[in-house]
C-alpha cells in the first residue's frame, strides 16, 4: 500500500503480468535500464517491510516457514556487512 502508482505499475505489470522490462519500457516510454531500476527499488521497499513484519512475528514466538527464517537471516547478515 505504500508503494507509489508508479511502482505499483511496474511490479504488476513485470512480475504478476510477466512483461518484459523492455516491452514496459516500450510502453511507457522509458529505458529498459530504468524500468529494472524502479522494479529493484519497489522490491527493496516491499523486503523492508517484509522484514519488519517477519521480525515482529519471530519476537512474539510465531512458527515461521524455513523460507521466512531464511529471509531474515540473510537481511541480517547483510546488515552486518554495511
Amino acid at each position: 500500500n505504500n508503494l507509489s502508482d508508479n511502482h505499483k505499475e511496474i511490479i504488476f505489470n513485470n512480475i504478476v503480468r510477466g512483461t518484459s522490462t523492455k516491452a514496459l519500457g516500450k510502453i511507457r516510454e522509458q529505458s529498459d535500464r530504468n524500468i529494472r531500476k524502479v522494479r529493484a527499488t519497489a522490491l527493496k521497499k516491499i523486503h523492508k517491510a517484509l522484514l519488519k513484519v517477519l521480525l515482529s512475528r519471530k519476537e512474539k514466538g510465531y512458527p515461521l516457514t524455513m523460507e521466512e527464517k531464511q529471509l531474515i537471516e540473510k537481511a541480517l547478515d547483510g546488515s552486518k556487512g554495511s
